[in-house]
């Protein structure tokens, strides 16, 4: 059972738990997907594929910063929770101790839709068409607006000319999960 001692709690974890971390983005024609509505009717209707015209999906890094906000905000120290994404131009390596982008587009978008679903969390993101435009190489999870701290970062492995012919959706997630 759970040892108490001093009103404390002590929950024993598996040793080869992990947090994986994901990150989808995909770039859409702007004369069918206008809104973040239009996404999730088009993932309801299982025409997202259809509607996409980029897509890059793969690992991301979830930076030594990230990995401190993460328990800061599970033992209570602070609220500040991923609420911005982040596109950019740069094409450096992804390291643990990145704390912003290469070279960031602005300004951050705040998230659209935070939830759960088992043991993931995922975090989408809306760009409308005149928002972050130029060439996205990189992406970037933030807990606010400007400033803040990255929880994570990912290099896309293919880049996207974002236009404002274009709209696109960045969705995070987070999957607590064995080794």
């Amino acid at each position: 059972g759970d040892l108490v001692m001093a009103e404390e709690a002590i929950l024993k974890l598996p040793e080869d738990i992990q947090i994986i971390g994901n990150v989808e983005a995909r770039g859409y024609d702007a004369r069918y997907i206008k809104t973040y509505k239009d996404v999730l009717v088009a993932r309801n209707r299982g025409l997202i594929d259809k509607v996409t015209i980029w897509k890059d999906k793969g690992k991301n890094r979830i930076v030594d910063v990230g990995v401190s906000q993460i328990w800061d905000v599970v033992v209570g120290s602070n609220t500040n929770y991923p609420s911005h994404c982040q596109n950019g131009t740069g094409s450096t390596a992804v390291t643990a101790g990145d704390t912003v982008l290469a070279t960031p587009l602005t300004p951050r978008v705040a998230v659209n839709y935070k939830y759960r679903a088992g043991l993931s969390v995922k975090f989408d993101t809306f760009f409308d068409k005149n928002t972050e435009n130029g060439t996205w190489a990189e992406s970037g999870l933030f807990t606010a607006l400007t400033g803040g701290i990255m929880y994570c970062r990912r290099l896309y492995a293919s880049t996207f000319v974002k236009a404002t012919t274009n709209t696109a959706t960045v969705t995070w997630t987070w999957t607590l999960a064995p080794q």
